[in-house]
């Protein structure tokens, strides 16, 4: 009997052995999950910001395209002049001389105004389509990123 509690302490021996290794490895796996984790909140940040990014050069793309095309629009009016002036485009008849349509070049609810229903002087001047102070801003103004969010240096 003396031999089988000899050999049933070496069990007890040996098999504490392995719970070290097995601890190390769990530590590791665990650790490499935690950088796994980590270095996908750091992608998941950059691709936002790079998005949001894109997404303001495509808007000031689109500001920029919508001005072009109401120029040229303004401009190649058939049997018309036209006549330039800061944020619109005004077009008289050939013949006529009378004020035909004016194309702003701003963001309005009316791109195209026909100037023959305009009487009133402070329409025909578009005073009615400025907007309040601070509601816009130049496009060579700086932008500051900030906590995830894009916004206008002042």
């Amino acid at each position: 009997m003396k031999v089988s509690s000899s050999l049933h302490f070496a069990r007890r021996g040996a098999s504490g052995t392995a719970l070290l290794p097995a601890l190390l490895i769990v530590g590791m796996v665990t650790l490499v999950v935690v950088l796994f984790f980590n270095m996908s909140t750091v992608q998941l940040r950059s691709s936002s910001s790079h998005a949001a990014v894109h997404d303001l050069n495509t808007l000031q793309d689109m500001a920029v395209n919508a001005a072009i095309g109401q120029m040229r629009q303004g401009t190649t009016e058939t049997n018309a002049l036209w006549i330039s002036q800061p944020g619109a485009i005004r077009t008289y008849g050939k013949s006529t001389g009378t004020a035909s349509r004016i194309y702003k070049l701003y963001s309005a609810q009316e791109m195209v105004v026909s100037a023959a229903g305009l009487t009133d002087g402070s329409a025909l001047n578009l005073e009615s389509d400025v907007p309040p102070p601070g509601t816009l801003c130049r496009a060579s103004m700086p932008i500051s990123m900030s906590r995830r969010r894009m916004s206008l240096a002042t």
